[in-house]
């Protein structure tokens, strides 16, 4: 039997403040007792304390249901903050260069996503890149993947200069869950769909940038 993964409860604050963003309220959605309570118990709590992945995915089904936003992981995404992702944001942001903020990112990465069928992100020097890593855990969490990803790099954006931003290819193990064109607005860069991996690459430059805003 598969065990159910847990996420940091920084992903259910990531959540209410794209609510938040777009003027709308979980409290508005039709919920039983016993999940407005869950929820109410979740944002009381530490942010890098884990609750349900599933549990996750129901408020963004009732999202879906409630606002039409084609484009809903990356407006997530574009709502991040480093306390989103607790210590891992943290040390991350308080980096001295982007090759720390790498070694943070596979060190604290079991704060954010845990569970015994998880493989953590890994890094690798390849000639003239930086290659990070993951295989795909299971379909039913394809939308963790992606959410993720593009948490991760939106936040990154935020300490190097976009004109800085050494982002080469970005590689996903999944087809796309939208229309391609919110993939490259949000990326910009190339992009492969139902690859072995989910990869990012980067030019190995990226390891001597020093965030701006540390």
């Amino acid at each position: 039997m598969q065990q159910e993964i847990k996420i940091s409860n920084g992903y259910f604050q990531l959540w209410k403040a794209f609510l938040k963003q777009n003027n709308s309220d979980w409290n508005n959605f039709n919920l039983v007792a016993e999940k407005r309570d869950l929820l109410e118990s979740i944002f009381t709590q530490p942010i890098d304390q884990q609750s349900s992945y599933d549990f996750f995915m129901e408020m963004i089904d009732a999202t879906r249901q409630h606002l039409d936003c084609p484009d809903l992981i990356f407006s997530m995404a574009r709502c991040i903050n480093p306390a989103h992702f607790g210590v891992l944001g943290y040390m991350a942001s308080r980096s001295e260069n982007m090759a720390q903020a790498l070694e943070y990112v596979v060190r604290f990465s079991p704060l954010v996503i845990d569970g015994a069928n998880v493989t953590q992100m890994q890094y690798q020097y390849d000639g003239e890149t930086v290659r990070m890593f993951c295989p795909m855990i299971d379909e039913k969490y394809i939308f963790l993947h992606e959410i993720t990803l593009a948490s991760m790099l939106h936040l990154a954006k935020q300490f190097i200069p976009q004109d800085q931003f050494p982002l080469l290819r970005m590689s996903f193990a999944n087809p796309p869950l939208t229309a391609l064109k919110y993939y490259q607005d949000f990326y910009q860069c190339q992009l492969k769909f139902e690859q072995p991996m989910y990869e990012i690459i980067f030019s190995i430059d990226i390891l001597s940038l020093k965030p701006e805003q540390a």
